[in-house]
């Protein structure tokens, strides 16, 4: 799921990008959902702030009438959100260089003109992210970690393993690992490139540099390495 986020202070202008949107979601059947439509950046802040379970869209005006601008809500955003996507929706086609100077990666810049072409960049660009969302390369997986939901690049995954603690998994990452509850066979139902090799081991397919066969072995793109058994390691053959 994608949390959607509008803060426009032209009440008009508010309601016509949240239609285009929801008409988008609608049409393309996409997992997105308009959580906060206002003028007000500090419900965005605070809706962010107290929100991180899901990915983030943002639809933005740079003047909003406000004690800061989108720009300067932008960077605020950027400091809890690193990896969301900014659509600046603006009639300052002059604060263009700022985006870049702030370093706020945005991911879009559109220019209020014609409705119709804020209605078409709209669902151009919302088909660029879902697009990205869904392969590979940007593909997240959601998984919960104590009394937290988190979002984690499905590139960054290696492997998930049984720990010596009852009850307990660990999430080996390309970097690092992170110890939680939870239980193999509900790993499996998280992605389609999760494949379970042992009982217990479940790897992530796109990171296998090699598979040993004789010696029952798979190394990863980071060094590391898990056992497979002779019952599940035909499980590999297939990919």
């Amino acid at each position: 799921m994608v949390d959607i986020i509008i803060c426009e202070d032209n009440p008009v202008q508010r309601k016509f990008i949240q239609n285009c949107i929801e008409n988008y979601i609608i049409e393309q059947d996409v997992d997105g959902y308009i959580k906060v439509s206002t003028d007000d950046p500090d419900e965005v802040f605070q809706f962010v702030k107290n929100n991180n379970n899901y990915p983030k869209i943002y639809f933005l005006d740079i003047n909003l009438n406000q004690d800061i601008n989108g720009i300067e809500l932008a960077t605020k955003i950027r400091d809890l959100d690193t990896t969301g996507k900014i659509i600046f929706i603006t009639t300052e086609g002059q604060m263009l260089p700022l985006t870049f100077e702030y370093m706020l990666e945005a991911t879009d810049f559109i220019e209020k003109s014609t409705p119709e072409n804020i209605r078409n960049r709209i669902q151009k660009v919302l088909s660029c992210i879902f697009k990205r969302l869904n392969s590979v390369e940007d593909k997240m997986i959601d998984i919960k970690i104590g009394a937290e939901i988190k979002f984690i690049p499905l590139k960054q995954i290696m492997f998930f393993e049984t720990s010596p603690i009852s009850h307990k998994l660990i999430l080996n990452l390309i970097n690092n690992k992170i110890e939680f509850y939870g239980k193999l066979k509900n790993i499996i139902n998280l992605s389609d490139d999760f494949i379970k090799v042992h009982s217990s081991f479940v790897v992530n397919k796109n990171s296998i540099s090699s598979i040993d066969y004789k010696n029952f072995e798979i190394n990863f793109i980071n060094g590391q390495k898990c056992f497979a058994s002779r019952r599940f390691i035909k499980n590999l053959k297939q990919i």
